[in-house]
């Protein structure tokens, strides 16, 4: 009885591949979602950030912003900020979608990425990096400049709403 040998293994060809099929919706849009600008506020350890930033939609098809995740907090997410009558209102989005052509912009009092329970404390000059997950283009690493800002509207009278509840 004759033995054949088995046919040589090309591990790192399949590893290649994978690779290569994963990297494939990015590969195929480059620079349809462009993120500028990007930078938060100093906040101690265990507390809540606030990040802002720019998402531009350079595709023919709308985007959506589907998870947020950051080494640097427990838990990321999209809220929204406005104002009804004298009472600031803050409730948390489950996706975001961006137009084709259109810009969602991410500003104090109003859109925001929240990094929730802050694992240690982010100080001016730190950057802290940020996941963005896209529905169409996947995910994007995005880096936050801590900053301060004078510029930012005082916090009082702020609640917390739920997403799924309507606005009162």
């Amino acid at each position: 009885m004759a033995l054949t040998p088995n046919p040589p293994r090309r591990p790192a060809l399949g590893l290649a591949f994978a690779l290569a099929c994963l990297a494939a919706p990015a590969l195929a849009a480059p620079d349809v979602v462009v993120v500028t600008g990007a930078w938060m506020r100093p906040a101690p350890a265990r507390a809540n950030g606030a990040g802002y930033l720019a998402i531009t939609n350079r595709g023919r098809l709308p985007e959506t912003l589907i998870a947020v995740a950051s080494p640097a907090a427990a838990k990321a997410s999209i809220h929204e900020s406005r104002r009804i009558g004298p009472m600031m209102i803050m409730r948390r989005l489950q996706i975001l979608t961006i137009a084709p052509g259109a810009t969602a912009t991410f500003a104090p009092g109003g859109l925001h990425l929240m990094l929730e329970s802050l694992r240690k404390p982010v100080k001016i000059g730190d950057r802290v990096p940020v996941v963005l997950t896209f529905d169409r283009t996947g995910s994007m690493r995005v880096v936050f400049d801590v900053r301060a800002d004078a510029a930012a509207p005082a916090a009082g009278g702020m609640r917390m709403q739920d997403a799924d509840s309507p606005p009162r």
